[in-house]
Parts: C-alpha cells; sequence; structure tokens
C-alpha cells in the first residue's frame, strides 16, 4: 500500500463517516467481480454485482442483530464474496481496509452510515485517477 491509498482512506473516514461509526463496518469492492468474469459478459457481471450488494445488505442485517464481525465474515465467505467484502471493528481496520482497495486500483467510493454500521462502497472508474 502507497502513502497515498492510506492519506486518502484517513481523510474517507474522517470526512464521511467518523461521527457515525460505532464499532461495525463493512468495506466492499465491485473490483474482484469485475476482475473474475469477463468483460463481454455484461449479463454476468450485473447478477454478480446485485448479488454483492445483496450479500452486503444481510451482512449488515446479521451485524445489526448479533453484532457479531466473525459471523458477519463468514456470510461473506460462504456466498462466495470473501475477496470483496471486509468487516471491521475498529477505526484502525476500517481505514485499513479502505487503503487496500484503492491501492488495488479502486478509485471511486460511497461511504456511509446505515443505522449504526458503516458502509464503505468502493469501484474503479476508468474517468477518474488512480490512487498508489
Amino acid at each position: 500500500m502507497g502513502e497515498a491509498s492510506n492519506t486518502v482512506a484517513r481523510q474517507i473516514v474522517h470526512d464521511t463517516v467518523r461521527s457515525a461509526f460505532r464499532g461495525l463496518g463493512v468495506v466492499f469492492s465491485s473490483g474482484p467481480v469485475f476482475r473474475r468474469t469477463p468483460t463481454r459478459r455484461n449479463r454476468r457481471q450485473t447478477k454478480e454485482l446485485s448479488r454483492l450488494l445483496e450479500v452486503v445488505s444481510s451482512i449488515e442485517q446479521a451485524m445489526r442483530v448479533d453484532r457479531d464481525a466473525d459471523a458477519a465474515t463468514a456470510i461473506a465467505v460462504a456466498e462466495g464474496f470473501d475477496d470483496c467484502i471486509t468487516v471491521v471493528t475498529s477505526t484502525e481496520q476500517l481505514i485499513a481496509a479502505i487503503a487496500v482497495r484503492l491501492s488495488s486500483g479502486d478509485n471511486v467510493w460511497d461511504a456511509h452510515a446505515v443505522g449504526d454500521i458503516v458502509r464503505v462502497g468502493l469501484w474503479h472508474d476508468q474517468s477518474h485517477p488512480r490512487i498508489e
């Protein structure tokens, strides 16, 4: 990870979700979906992206009920999205998870709280510069 990705990750957390973070969050990226599905298979990508968002929602619901990060992570693994989803329990884990995604090529994000759970989605957009 580069210094720029850590700096941007800290800024994302500071500017958008710091006040809402209560110890549980989910960071997810569409990058792995695009890397494992050929670009000529747009329907498959769309289906996988919809499924990714459904799994993220399931994880958020599970975390609201039992506040168990390990159980939430197990959902991501069971659904085959452990390469896309990271469940975090501290601000430093949140920053690190975002920085990893930025270093892997994601350069656009949406960060907000869903109830008391922070949700950060990242993806790659060719019209934006890469963050190293």
